[in-house]
């Protein structure tokens, strides 16, 4: 791949390009748009949010064990049921952490 596209992916997966353009002309902001599903994994979730890995850390103690180490692959539906908890439940701490930009 050609240098110069690389580096201007890196700058637009940093965020050095804030902007991009709609269809009737105008400039919108890129934000990232919360959207969870039950067939993402742990590793898509805490890949494209960052700041979810403190919801899954709390549910290391009602699972038993570390859910980003032994569930890294795992659906989050998949997660859920193994370690019999509520997946709505974590699908709304999940939305809300992403919502508050913590």
């Amino acid at each position: 791949m050609n240098r110069s596209i690389l580096i201007s992916l890196r700058k637009y997966s940093r965020g050095a390009y804030p902007l991009k353009p709609k269809t009737d002309g105008q400039m919108m902001s890129q934000t990232k748009k919360t959207k969870i599903t039950l067939d993402m994994t742990v590793l898509d979730i805490v890949s494209q949010y960052r700041e979810t890995e403190i919801v899954f850390k709390q549910y290391d103690e009602p699972a038993g064990e570390c859910v980003c180490c032994n569930a890294l692959f795992d659906t989050l539906a998949a997660m859920a049921d193994k370690y019999h908890l509520d997946v709505q439940r974590i699908m709304n701490d999940l939305e809300n952490v992403i919502s508050s930009g913590k």
